[in-house]
Formats: structure tokens, C-alpha cells, sequence
């Protein structure tokens, strides 16, 4: 049984729910808010094993009865194996108190815990961790330190919000997780994620999956470090307010991460964007596994091309390929849709798709027409 609802006062009476195994859910934490402590405790039990809170509240009154809802949390613990604080405002302040669910395998820390070495050593006795989010705002570092290195479970590093003073601090790190695959978070600073790319090629070079929202103007140089992570499968790049990248740089990043199997460059600003549809091309003539692309392109235009095989990909079942066009401009569909015919001739199946108006009904007679086409 979850429970779904984001407030405490959404319940008719305060009763415990015998039952419950999660306490919100993935991106909807339950809130508890001033005055609703103490009767939240009344669903803290030994058979939870999801808790996603965030704690609203305020003033020196306030803190017992915090810290008596997370000793009840502490003492009931055995089975929690996913722990998320983010944006809670009040909650433990000793990172000993995540030491002590040893089934614990996923943790997202609240912003407001300060992030040293000492404390991520403590982090690293949590036996079967394989996911964490440790944002960066509150980082205190000094100049060069290393990561503890017996993370040897952790699988997702999660940055939250990736701030530029946070992604500076990244850089001066010597970490060296050695399990690591997947990274993601968001931020609103392209120096930021060109920073953190930086930090996944010289630290995480097997990271398998990249997956960050970056509110802000994305250039080549910002992208051209990701040309070194060999072992990508997932690399998403996503809510980009204006996109300066080019064809020929999305070919350098593509023809050594040959291992790509979805590929996202989202922008929110159609009329900016350089990409073509070679860029298509790309990525269907280096990555053996495409089977999905999502991108804001240009394609009024149709460069010349080789008819492309896709006859070699590692796995044997890549037959379909999707592809998510957004805001993709195209005024003629039969001619577009020739040419994606043309660039993937080794698929069984080919599927555009979400286009955004104004260009929903012409995009909609590129799927019918390619569809006839591969039929």
C-alpha cells in the first residue's frame, strides 16, 4: 500500500496503517508540516520500506518533536531500504543517523547538511548503498580531497541541483567510485555541466548513463568533453534554453560512444537550433544500438547521405527506432520522410513521434508515409 497524497491534513483522523510499505513516492514526497509531526509518527512501523518526506517546518519548538519522529524512524528501520529528504528543512544532523538502516540502498540528502569528507566516509559504511544524491551547495571542501573509496556498491550519483560553485568544488575532488554508471541532476549554469562532464571523464570514465537538465545556453565546448566517456548507453540532455551545438559536433561525441542506445539534446527554442537532420545520420551510422533519439533539428532541408546499414548492432534486436522530433521544423512531408527511409533502411520499424505545434499535422503525414514505406 503507498500512500499518494502530499499533505497530512488530507487524512479524515490520525490512524496507522499496519499495512503501509511506502510513504510517498518518486518525485511526490509526503509533507508534514508545522503541527503535524507527532501524528505522522502514527505511520512510522517496521514493515515501511520506502520513506520520501519532506519536513516544512519552523522554530526551536519544533525540533523535539523532529527528532522524536526520526529515533521512531531509526528504531523501525530495519527494512527501509529507500530514505529521500530532499528539500526537508529540519531532520537529522548527524550523518551516523544514515548508518543505521542496514538495508538501505538508495539516499538523497537534504540541501541543508553541510558535505566534508569526515561526513561522506560515514556514508560509505551503509553496506548496500547503490544510490545517492548529494547536492552540492554546501560542500566544504579545501583544495584537493579525495573521495572515500569504499563505495564499492554505489551505482547512481545523483547531483540534485549542480551549481557553478558546487561544480568548481567537483573539480578539485580525487574521487574515485569505482562502480558508478549512472549520473544525473539539473542545473541552470552551462559552465556547470561542462565542469561536471569534465569531472565524469577524468574520474567516472565507465559511467553508462548521463542524464542532466541544463536551463542555459549549450555550446560546443561545453558538450566536447563527453567525446571521452566511451561506455555511454543513455545520454540525456534536456530543457536546454538555446542550442548553439552543430552536426559536426554531435558527430565527434557519437563516433566514439559507440555503445549509445538513446540519445536526447532537447531545447526549448526551435528557431536557435543548428542541428540538421545529419545529425540523424550520425548517430544512426556510429551507434549499432540506436533505438531512440530525441531532438530539436532543422529539417527543411536534406543533406546527401549513403543509404546507412544497421545490420551490426551488438544486442541482435534493435529493430525499431524512435524518434522524438519536439519542435523539429519540416514543410514538406514526403520528401522528409524519404530521406528518413533512406538513413534507416535497417530497420524494421521507424516511429516519429510527440511533434509540437504548429508542425503536428505535417510531421503526422512523415510517420504515415514512412510507415507505408517500411510496411
Amino acid at each position: 500500500m503507498d500512500i499518494l497524497f502530499n499533505a497530512w491534513s488530507s487524512l479524515e483522523s490520525p490512524r496507522p496503517f499496519p499495512k503501509l510499505e511506502s510513504l510517498g513516492r518518486p518525485g511526490h514526497p509526503f509533507q508534514i508540516h508545522r503541527g503535524e509531526v507527532l501524528a505522522s509518527t502514527t505511520l512510522i512501523h517496521s514493515r515501511l520500506c520506502h520513506l520520501r518526506i519532506q519536513t516544512s517546518v519552523s522554530g526551536s519548538a519544533c525540533d523535539h518533536e523532529v527528532n522524536s519522529f526520526f529515533d521512531l524512524v531509526t528504531q523501525n528501520g530495519q527494512n527501509l531500504k529507500v530514505l529521500d529528504l530532499r528539500g526537508s528543512s529540519k531532520g537529522p544532523l548527524d550523518f551516523l543517523f544514515f548508518t543505521q538502516f542496514p538495508s538501505l540502498e538508495v539516499l538523497n540528502l537534504p540541501y541543508y547538511l553541510p558535505i566534508t569528507p569526515d561526513n561522506l566516509s560515514q556514508l560509505s559504511q551503509v553496506p548496500h548503498l547503490t544510490e545517492m544524491s548529494v547536492p552540492t551547495c554546501d560542500w566544504q571542501f579545501g583544495e584537493t580531497h579525495e573521495y572515500p573509496t569504499p563505495f564499492q556498491a554505489l551505482k547512481v550519483w545523483d547531483f540534485g541541483y549542480l551549481g557553478g560553485e558546487g561544480s568548481q568544488k567537483l573539480l578539485s575532488l580525487e574521487v574515485h567510485p569505482p562502480s558508478v554508471r549512472v549520473v544525473k541532476g539539473s542545473t541552470y549554469s552551462n559552465t556547470a555541466f561542462e565542469n561536471l562532464v569534465k569531472f565524469a571523464s577524468t574520474n567516472i570514465p565507465k559511467v553508462e548513463e548521463i542524464s542532466f537538465e541544463v536551463g542555459d545556453i549549450l555550446c560546443s565546448y561545453h558538450v566536447k568533453d563527453l567525446a571521452a566517456l566511451h561506455h555511454l548507453r543513455i545520454l540525456r540532455i534536456d530543457k536546454v534554453c538555446e542550442m548553439k551545438v552543430t552536426d559536426e559536433d554531435i558527430e565527434s561525441i557519437v563516433k566514439t560512444v559507440p555503445r549509445l542506445e538513446s540519445f536526447t539534446l532537447g531545447s526549448n527554442q526551435p528557431s536557435s537550433t543548428r542541428i540538421t537532420l545529419l545529425s540523424v545520420h550520425h548517430l544512426v551510422k556510429y551507434c549499432q544500438d540506436i533505438g531512440f533519439i530525441k531532438l530539436t533539428f532543422d529539417a527543411c532541408t536534406y543533406p546527401e547521405i549513403a543509404e546507412t546499414s544497421h545490420t551490426n548492432n551488438t544486442s541482435g534486436d534493435r529493430k525499431r527506432l524512435i524518434i522524438d522530433v519536439q519542435r523539429s521544423r519540416t514543410d514538406e512531408a514526403e520528401p522528409t520522410a524519404k530521406w528518413f527511409h533512406k538513413c534507416c533502411s535497417g530497420f524494421e520499424r521507424v516511429q516519429v513521434q510527440r511533434p509540437w505545434k504548429p508542425n503536428h499535422a505535417v510531421w503526422s503525414k512523415v510517420s504515415s508515409i514512412l510507415h507505408d514505406m517500411l510496411a
